[in-house]
């Protein structure tokens, strides 16, 4: 929709472009040349017009096309009928010479002579513009012609693509139907063969049981074969059923955009899978996957691996791959990354609700990360919760004190990245809340005020707040 309006806007200015000439056009005195070459300046608007419109058209539904057409329609012929207008005006423009008393013929002469020069001069100009006006008209024709045959392609597509989708449908069905009767035959058989089995044992019942000879035992072993071969059956047609059915749901899935990766490590492996998803699994050839590699790294990433470009394709390609890993991807790159983002910045504002869902967020992904990674070690440290508690809005800051303490006191632990992760994830949903978050916010405006602490700009100081988070021990 952005797109439409942008070119619904270039259209228009173009248009407004075509209305100021004419009215310049207008304020012209009759000076042939003049007029000449404003007309010329007024056809190459409308040709910018012309591609501006067909630019827009492009985008529009059907039902929209008509529309635009006839507004274009509309604007096409004023401008023609005011050129030919012009060229008509100019055309029977004569210049009389005025003739004074004291003249000589000689004068009149040359008076004479130049006013039928400037005529015949009118004359010219007047069919060059109405060979360039019926050049236009023409080129306009061809113009729509090509807009509706590049229409009509895209429609055929479409028409093809639906074709070719409702034909795998029915193919599914027709074969869907083969497996129902496949299934109903091997019933069929399997009750002959339980039928023919009871028949057996009856008859071996009335000669004995110890009689029976081995062509009898050799007569029920087919039905058991027959059996198992129709089961395989079974098994292969519904793999390829079930083949069939992924092949068209990829077929319908809408295409998937891979992510730009400019070298960040937080973003390494997301755009791995992605990467690795839609084009390293294709059957592409290892040139063309490495040309698309090169095209989706920006920055950083993309300097990395420029050099691979000059390879053999099958070698560059395995090799940027490698490096991509080796620069962006290792875990302790990755863990280093993560502990610099949570623990560096400022301060949350007690008011910004929003920063602090997003800093909870951003705890909660990076606690899973390392866990994943098995590099929790690194921000387990209390030198590193206590530089993530320092992040906190400062009524959240004694909030954690006092959660400290009785982690410290019931549980017999220091705290660890877990227990700061679920108190900062609790207060982000307090403070967020759709119904109480005013209210929330509301009461700790009150408390502010009651316990004086307006009219200090720090109620803590970093290094009482830092004692009292990593003591060991409870606070007095």
């Amino acid at each position: 929709m952005e797109e439409i309006r942008q070119k619904r806007r270039a259209r228009s200015s173009a248009k407004g472009n075509l209305t100021r000439k004419v009215n310049e056009i207008k304020g012209l005195s009759d000076d042939p040349d003049k007029v000449h070459e404003k007309c010329q300046e007024l056809r190459s608007l409308l040709s910018e017009f012309q591609s501006k419109h067909e630019e827009y058209v492009c985008l529009l539904e059907d039902e929209d096309k008509e529309e635009a057409e006839d507004y274009f329609a509309a604007v096409n012929d004023n401008i023609e009928t005011f050129l030919e207008g012009k060229i008509v005006s100019t055309d029977s423009h004569e210049v009389i010479p005025s003739v004074s008393p004291h003249d000589s013929v000689s004068q009149i002469s040359a008076r004479s002579s130049q006013s039928s020069l400037k005529v015949s001069r009118g004359k010219m100009l007047a069919a060059e513009l109405k060979a360039e006006a019926e050049a236009i008209k023409q080129r306009h024709l061809l113009d729509m012609e090509e807009l509706k045959l590049r229409q009509r392609r895209e429609q055929l597509e479409i028409n093809t693509k639906l074709a070719i989708a409702e034909a795998r449908q029915d193919a599914l069905t027709d074969e869907g139907s083969e497996v129902s009767s496949v299934e109903s035959q091997v019933v069929s058989r399997e009750d002959e063969g339980s039928c023919k089995g009871d028949s057996d044992s009856v008859a071996s019942r009335k000669k004995g049981l110890n009689q029976s000879t081995p062509d009898q035992q050799g007569t029920s072993a087919p039905p058991v074969v027959s059996g198992n071969r129709d089961a395989s059956v079974l098994e292969i047609i519904a793999e390829g059923h079930k083949n069939q059915r992924r092949l068209l749901e990829a077929i319908q899935l809408p295409t998937g955009e891979v992510m730009k990766f400019d070298g960040d490590p937080l973003q390494y492996w997301i755009f791995k899978r992605a990467f690795d998803n839609t084009v390293d699994s294709s059957m592409l050839d290892d040139s063309a996957k490495l040309t698309r590699l090169l095209h989706y790294c920006v920055g950083k990433a993309k300097g990395v691996i420029q050099g691979c470009s000059v390879m053999e394709p099958s070698k560059g390609y395995r090799t940027a791959k490698r490096l991509l890993q080796d620069r962006f991807g290792e875990k302790h790159i990755i863990a280093e990354a993560w502990v610099n983002k949570i623990v560096g910045g400022s301060s949350i504002s007690p008011q910004d609700n929003s920063a602090l869902r997003e800093f909870a967020d951003d705890l909660k992904s990076c606690k899973e990360t390392l866990n994943a990674m098995g590099y929790t070690a690194e921000i387990n440290t209390q030198t590193t919760l206590l530089k993530i508690a320092e992040r906190l809005p400062y009524y959240l800051r004694s909030r954690w004190v006092r959660r400290a303490r009785e982690i410290r006191k019931k549980g017999g632990k220091v705290p660890n990245i877990e227990d700061l992760t679920e108190f900062v994830d609790d207060a982000a949903e307090e403070a967020n809340d759709p119904v109480y978050g005013r209210l929330y916010k509301l009461g700790e405006k009150r408390e502010h005020r009651k316990t004086g602490s307006a009219k200090v700009t720090k109620p803590w100081s970093n290094s009482l707040f830092s004692r009292a988070l990593a003591c060991p021990t409870s606070m007095p």
